[in-house]
């Protein structure tokens, strides 16, 4: 009795023919577009953002309010960043923390927080359509009268980075002018980088002559949503209160993944020198 073989199995993938390098791109990116963005911005929304360099989105996390004020405080508690020169860790000049740089991974919340859809979906507006991709992440305290920050562009000591960068300020606390709050220059990323290539300092207020500037007094919970190239600056906290603000910054996708190549440079001038023990226990890994 003859018995036929089955046929080889095959599944679609192997069936498939092969694509070209411009077929997989243009495929990688209908598939990005299609997505359906629930919190995407409107069209009005989109033309500001792109015109001011920066938009406003009042109460888009607003039920997080308390929670981001009860793990903020929780941060602050954890023995294991009481390491004296923990480098995650900015200082007012009275020893108290100014920052934690980074800190999202230090809790589920504020991962989960920076995967949010509300936040990525305005991010994904922004780009098209394409996904977000984290690049930076920092929780500001400013405990009472301490230091503002001056006038600057992120991308100043971002370059080399994509410029696609978009920076995601969240308020915890109620800000206000007495307590610093934050202060966009509107128009002028359309210069790009103002100062000169390699040059990593404060800009000239010069530069914002005779541009209105908008201080945006939050509620918590409020976001504001700022290119790289935008302007910005925040006096001192005058108040006895803290003035917390999160700082999450994002690329596009298209740019690739920056993340962990960003934190080995800014962290790479900070210990250089310093042993492989001290580099662990300074940044509490």
């Amino acid at each position: 009795m003859n018995i036929t073989a089955p046929p080889p199995f095959t599944t679609k993938t192997m069936q498939t023919p092969a694509r070209s390098l411009d077929e997989k791109l243009s495929w990688t990116a209908h598939q990005a577009t299609a997505k359906p963005l629930q919190f995407a911005l409107t069209a009005d929304e989109l033309t500001r953002y792109h015109e001011q360099g920066f938009l406003v989105k009042r109460g888009l996390v607003a039920d997080f309010a308390e929670t981001m004020q009860t793990q903020a405080d929780a941060l602050l508690a954890m023995e294991e960043l009481q390491v004296d020169g923990n480098l995650r860790l900015d200082l007012t000049r009275d020893a108290r923390i100014w920052k934690i740089d980074p800190f999202a991974d230090l809790h589920p919340f504020w991962s989960r927080l920076t995967r949010d859809r509300r936040i990525a979906d305005v991010l994904a507006t922004i780009y098209e359509g394409r996904e977000p991709r984290l690049l930076k992440d920092k929780l500001i305290y400013k405990p009472p009268h301490s230091q503002g920050n001056a006038l600057h562009q992120d991308y100043t000591w971002w370059q080399g980075l994509p410029t696609s960068a978009i920076s995601v300020c969240i308020a915890i606390d109620y800000t206000t002018i007495a307590n610093g709050a934050t202060t966009l220059y509107p128009g002028l990323h359309k210069n790009g980088l103002i100062n000169a290539p390699g040059e990593l300092s404060f800009l000239d207020r010069k530069v914002v002559d005779g541009v209105e500037p908008e201080v945006v007094c939050a509620e918590p919970g409020d976001v504001i949503f700022f290119d790289c190239f935008t302007p910005h600056e925040a006096g001192p906290n005058t108040t006895d209160g803290f003035r917390r603000q999160i700082f999450l910054s994002y690329n596009d996708s298209a740019d690739g993944e920056w993340h962990a190549a960003h934190y080995d440079h800014f962290f790479s001038y900070r210990i250089k020198g310093a042993s492989e023990e001290d580099k662990v226990k300074k940044f509490f890994l």
